[in-house]
């Protein structure tokens, strides 16, 4: 007798895995610190990633008319651009530090329609929101631990279209924590759930979603090794000099210079997983 496999349970567990890592810093509290944040702010300006999902969004039956759900919407990544297309965005994010670096960045740009929620999206409730929103986006966001629940609350905030950006392969930023971790904190290292697991989920909601792949470059561009090395020791969390040599070495083989940058080596797969709404035999309400 064939055995029905719960992809959902086995998103849990693996999510539950990395959350334990000894050392682990989870994502509210790693996104919380302000070195993180705003360097991740200045790296994503850089990132292919986020243009895509811009024109895609763009590309839509599009009106000035739309309101779009970003949740972990860190410092505005998608949000900024996004603003002066739509009538309104709510984002929701959840670390301090991230949502100080967005509202600068709204102040900086003189930005009206963006309404923050200072929140995890487990958290929220949608009689909270401005329900229903044309498009709700989750962009490399998607460490929540009952992932179904989540996704489930995401469709029905939507009455349009539902954008989703997640992990393909091992990213470069999991290819440093397996190749460093044990070496550093003498602790093996669990890498977070992917696609593979989500598009098994999605399948027994009743949603067959588009599926476009995509090669990232490198997401890590600093000004120098130093500036680099300042960045990873808290990333890693380094505490002594012997933890600072091993990543120094580390970062030493792995960076190289470009146009005034130092850039580490490697890409990353990702995928823009998206469905329409009004196209689905969604089985849950």
């Amino acid at each position: 007798m064939k055995t029905e496999i719960d992809w959902n349970k086995i998103w849990k567990h693996q999510m539950q895995l990395h959350q334990t890592n000894e050392y682990y810093v989870n994502q509210d509290d790693f996104w919380n610190n302000t070195t993180l944040a705003y360097e991740y702010d200045r790296m994503s300006n850089m990132g292919h990633w986020k243009k895509i999902i811009v024109d895609k969004i763009k590309r839509l039956d599009f009106s000035s008319e739309y309101k779009i759900l970003d949740i972990g919407s860190g410092p505005g990544t998608h949000a900024i651009p996004l603003s002066n297309k739509v009538k309104h965005i709510t984002a929701i994010e959840k670390a301090d530090a991230m949502i100080k670096c967005l509202k600068e960045n709204i102040d900086k740009y003189n930005i009206k329609n963006i309404n923050l929620i200072h929140s995890k999206w487990e958290d929220v409730e949608l009689s909270d929101l401005k329900c229903p929103y044309d498009v709700v986006l989750a962009s490399f966001s998607l460490n929540m631990n009952d992932i179904k629940e989540s996704l489930i609350k995401m469709n029905n905030a939507s009455s349009k279209y539902v954008y989703l950006l997640w992990h393909i392969g091992t990213p470069d930023w999991e290819k440093n924590y397996l190749k460093l971790w044990n070496k550093i904190h003498n602790i093996s290292y669990h890498t977070v759930p992917k696609t593979d697991c989500l598009f098994q989920i999605l399948y027994e909601m009743g949603i067959y979603p588009n599926v476009e792949t995509y090669n990232m470059d490198s997401f890590y561009r600093f000004n120098s090794l130093d500036h680099a090395l300042d960045y990873f020791k808290v990333e890693f969390q380094i505490k002594t000099k012997n933890q600072e040599k091993i990543l120094l070495d580390y970062l030493q083989k792995t960076f190289y210079k470009e146009n005034g940058h130092v850039v580490m080596n490697g890409f990353s797969n990702y995928a823009v997983i998206w469905w329409d709404k009004t196209n689905i035999n969604f089985k849950y309400q």
